[in-house]
């Protein structure tokens, strides 16, 4: 089915009912910018935070819970990434959905970039600020994927264009030079991966 816009979704924070909303490119709350800061500085002391923010943590990092309809909105977008559906991920782009939302696995869009339509989603995401090499939860960045997963060429120059690093390692310590192995589509890559031993455990 095609893309609609996400609806809001309240929660309870502090004995009230809160809206939660995807409005203007990222995920809104009742509570100021001064408040939420308070309440991050208030939790680095070993508070407790408001649920609201803890929303707001889930949504960005991919780490705790988000309630079941925001979990809902999360994953149909991330499906959409998937399938390869561009059009419908671009529409919900422009209805105003946050594109700094992780998965479960705490991946960003850029991560599923290699299954869309590069051209169009990437200049995008860069342009909303995504980090091109940010790393997800198996400490593997967009590019790594991209490799991995068999992401054709052109996308895998367009990430190096976009300042994607060569000299990493994910959580295991496997870096490019071993993901690339068997890719013989990818010597412009290969070109310029520095030397190693391909496992840091080794």
């Amino acid at each position: 089915p095609g893309p609609r816009p996400p609806a809001p979704v309240t929660i309870r924070c502090q004995g009230e009912e809160h809206e939660i909303a995807v409005r203007d490119g990222r995920l809104v709350t009742p509570h100021s910018p001064g408040e939420l800061q308070r309440e991050r500085a208030l939790r680095a002391f070993g508070g407790t935070s408001v649920a609201c923010l803890a929303v707001l943590d889930a949504w960005t990092t991919g780490e705790g819970r988000l309630p079941p309809k925001l979990r809902e909105i999360r994953l149909d977008l991330f499906r959409r990434m998937e399938a390869g559906d561009t059009g419908g991920v671009l529409a919900l782009l422009n209805a105003g959905f946050d594109p700094h939302v992780r998965d479960a696995r705490k991946r960003t869009l850029l991560h599923h970039v290699h299954q869309v339509d590069h051209r169009v989603l990437l200049p995008r995401l860069l342009a909303a600020g995504l980090d091109v090499n940010a790393e997800d939860g198996a400490g593997r960045t967009p590019l790594m994927l991209a490799v991995s997963e068999h992401g054709s060429p052109e996308v895998v120059r367009a990430l190096l264009e976009a300042g994607a690093r060569v000299d990493v390692a994910d959580g295991l310590g496997n870096t490019l030079s071993v993901l690339v192995r068997g890719r013989d589509d990818l010597g412009f890559l290969k070109e310029r991966l520095p030397r190693d031993e391909g496992r840091a455990d080794r």
